[in-house]
């Protein structure tokens, strides 16, 4: 019975097992879960927690493409904006950092890059990268893409004051729509005649964490603290969006889940370290999604969570990226 089996790892089994009266309940509520590196564990183990309860964790977990909010009737993480229109119960979960964001690497980046300072290391500024766009009128036209519309909107603010007197600017996202809310399938906004055009991309922390990893291939553009200090933090504060009537108990059991998710992870060589299955399992969903997020081994989720997630006391320090491609 599928009642009979166990998380991986005795780490997965103690986050499972905060869980549990959620997955107990005569009808457990349904968690709306987005793939990204700090929101795909919770999605993990609640389903470990549904199989617990011998519940079909298909039937109570909703995969939603970009960051879009939970309906009414579910529960999961959103942003603090978010949450407030919608006048939902949450707690906060984190602050997500913008760490970098890429080029590609071709003879004209290598130049730009090579006139502020070098390449060889994410301490190449995002700013003065754009500034030497500017400064030696490099391109007519400047492209960004983003993983989802908060990320679009962050850079936004960024780029466009550096680029008031420079080459004209697009912003595309992942979830961008027209003013009907229709998705919007092609760019077909894009309407610029230029005769040279960069493109910029800024992405969440697994796609980040991948072209960290193609060093041959992309220029990691460091985003200056001066410059995050321009966003509106609501958007990028996550929360969880609780489920309806929760417990003391639960709240404090979800509580504690984040707690140790973002808190230093135990030490015993006799177990499996922690995430060891939480990142086979986040590589396979990337596969099915034909994503290019993915991870070489625990430690790199992990480190990944660490270097994009902090608080506005607290910032983590930049994770070097690794060789190779």
């Amino acid at each position: 019975m599928k009642g009979l089996m166990k998380p991986p790892t005795q780490w997965d089994r103690d986050m499972v097992e905060l869980l549990s009266s959620l997955a107990s309940r005569e009808e457990p509520p349904k968690l709306r879960y987005h793939f990204f590196a700090n929101t795909f564990p919770l999605a993990y183990h609640y389903a470990w927690a549904l199989i617990a309860a011998e519940r079909e964790p298909e039937e109570f977990i909703e995969y939603s493409p970009g960051f879009a909010p939970p309906e009414p009737a579910q529960w999961g993480y959103s942003t603090e904006s978010d949450a407030s229109a919608s006048n939902r119960n949450c707690i906060q979960v984190s602050l997500f950092r913008p760490r970098w964001a890429f080029v590609e690497r071709t003879l004209w980046t290598h130049r730009l890059a090579s006139k502020i300072g070098g390449e060889e290391s994410t301490s190449l500024s995002f700013s003065r990268f754009l500034e030497a766009i500017v400064d030696f009128n490099a391109y007519e036209h400047v492209t960004v893409y983003a993983e989802i519309p908060q990320l679009g909107t962050y850079l936004q603010g960024i780029s466009a004051s550096m680029l008031n007197a420079g080459p004209k600017l697009d912003i595309y996202s992942g979830s961008a729509s027209d003013k009907t809310g229709k998705l919007l399938l092609v760019p077909y906004a894009q309407c610029h005649q230029v005769h040279s055009s960069i493109r910029l991309f800024i992405y969440g922390g697994p796609l980040s964490t991948y072209l960290l990893r193609k060093t041959n291939r992309y220029l990691a553009l460091s985003l200056d603290p001066r410059d995050t200090g321009k966003i509106n933090l609501e958007l990028l504060r996550t929360v969880l969006i609780l489920p309806n009537e929760l417990t003391a108990a639960e709240k404090e059991n979800l509580d504690k889940y984040h707690q140790r998710l973002y808190g230093k992870l135990p030490a015993n060589p006799q177990q499996c370290s922690p995430f060891s299955a939480v990142y086979r399992a986040f590589n396979e969903v990337a596969w099915l999604l034909q994503s290019r997020a993915s991870f070489r081994d625990a430690e790199e989720f992990s480190r990944c969570i660490v270097t994009h997630q902090g608080t506005e006391e607290r910032d983590s320090a930049l994770v070097q990226p690794g060789m190779g491609d």
